[in-house]
């Protein structure tokens, strides 16, 4: 399924970055399902199903093939003709001042054996290498999509969580609001509330049964897009629930400069492109042999009867050895100009490599901050929970101590609900970012996945 070479090709990185046999071994030792759909599973699923990946896995394959057929140009060639025609020729023959007319039915034969060998063919060459670059970077965008797709199945899987923890706020909240609003009739009817208590709950009711609604057409949408991300039918029942980490997950260093030098090693689009820029460069060199000479070595068998009208009735056996030379002198100026497009392809590749660079950079910057900053946002949303949690507690005793009213405690519920949102929100961003991260720097490694995939494995009572 993956490319045999995978191991010369972390060798040659210096780094043990992502094998692809290993993953491949992780997932199918792993359980299908420990207690649900977890993280692993659903990866699995993806590296064995997805359309989209396994459409990059066949052109993975296809590239592979250029190696051979580059090969085959530098390699002798051995083939062999053969022919047997019916032949009916009337035949006119001058002798002096006489003319007669002669009819030939007969069968002619020619079978022929050709070996040739290249001696001197620059074209072949560096067709060759152009076909070695592609091969290589085929195998280094392969690894880089099956790292994509880790985060790409990681963010489908998050997002189906947010989605079901935003459905579930949603819920609460609304059935908070209709309690309240029971409450606030009662007490109108007792004689101890008024009428704009009922109005302002009945306004946070009607808009807490949109966000409800919204929330559910949120929820069905995400389920399904992880289905057809991972081919596997995902119902509510199957997503976990994300621990509540309190430590930050591993970092091999906080240091930008570390992390971006990873990357212009290792990413595998940079490496890709640095291939691809590479074969650019043999292919100028293919399209300047058109001004080279071409020398190979051939050697041929042949049998001939009756072959042409000249050689009516005579048998032939010849065999040769010898060399051929070609040398091209004039092509009307397409050689220079293929050459001149090949070369201004070659500096547009390079220019694409250098914006990847910028990009990549940029993209380390970002996660990197992300994943340094999210631990304390972590910290803070927890806090801001806690807080929010104890002032809807304060506003409902102050209500009854008349010191505050029922848009208070309105105000004080949604801002619970929403610090409750923020802080899941929050955690599967760190997630994403953490593991985007590595993706980026070209060195996830499949513990990093089963990293991941762990903190889905206890479920927590608080979102």
């Amino acid at each position: 399924m993956y490319g045999v070479k995978q191991r010369a090709f972390s060798q040659r990185r210096g780094l043990s970055w992502v094998s692809l046999a290993a993953v491949t071994a992780c997932m199918m030792l792993w359980p299908l399902r420990s207690f649900a759909l977890d993280f692993i599973s659903a990866y699995r699923s993806a590296l064995h199903k997805n359309p989209a990946y396994l459409a990059t896995q066949q052109q993975h394959l296809a590239v592979q093939e250029k190696r051979v057929q580059g090969r085959g140009g530098l390699l002798p060639t051995l083939s062999l003709n053969y022919s047997q025609a019916y032949n009916w020729s009337e035949v006119e023959q001058q002798s002096g001042a006489n003319r007669y007319t002669e009819d030939r039915d007969y069968q002619s034969h020619n079978a022929s054996l050709m070996f040739q060998q290249p001696l001197l063919d620059y074209e072949a060459w560096s067709g060759y290498q152009k076909a070695d670059q592609q091969a290589q970077e085929a195998d280094d965008q392969f690894l880089g999509e099956t790292a994509k797709l880790a985060l790409q199945v990681l963010t489908s899987y998050t997002q189906a969580m947010l989605a079901r923890d935003q459905q579930v706020l949603a819920e609460q909240q609304l059935a908070a609001h209709r309690a309240l609003l029971h409450q606030n009739e009662s007490l109108k009817a007792q004689g101890e509330g008024t009428q704009t208590d009922v109005l302002e709950t009945q306004s946070r009711l009607f808009l807490s049964e949109t966000e409800w609604i919204e929330a559910q057409d949120a929820l069905d949408l995400a389920l399904r897009t992880l289905a057809q991300m991972i081919d596997l039918p995902v119902s509510l029942a199957d997503l976990p629930e994300l621990t509540s980490f309190q430590a930050s997950l591993p970092l091999d260093s906080s240091e930008l400069a570390h992390w971006q030098r990873l990357a212009l090693q290792h990413n595998p689009e940079l490496l890709a492109l640095a291939h691809r820029e590479k074969a650019a460069e043999y292919e100028v060199s293919v399209q300047n042999s058109g001004h080279y000479p071409r020398l190979s070595l051939y050697a041929s068998s042949r049998r001939t009867e009756s072959d042409t009208e000249n050689t009516y009735e005579q048998r032939y056996d010849t065999e040769s050895v010898g060399i051929q030379l070609k040398v091209p002198l004039y092509l009307g100026g397409r050689v220079s100009s293929a050459a001149r497009e090949a070369q201004a392809i070659k500096s547009q590749v390079s220019y694409e490599l250098a914006s990847k660079r910028q990009e990549v950079i940029l993209n380390v910057r970002r996660h990197l901050q992300k994943c340094i900053s999210s631990v304390s946002s972590l910290k803070a949303r927890r806090f801001a929970l806690s807080s929010s949690e104890a002032l809807v507690t304060a506003t409902r005793m102050s209500v009854q101590g008349g010191e505050r009213g029922n848009q208070d405690v309105l105000d004080a519920e949604r801002q619970w609900y929403q610090a409750r949102r923020e802080l899941a929100r929050t955690q599967y961003d760190y997630l994403q970012a953490w593991l985007a991260l590595h993706v980026e720097a070209g060195v996830l490694q499949d513990a990093h996945i089963v990293l991941v995939s762990e903190q889905f494995r206890r479920v927590s009572k608080n979102i």
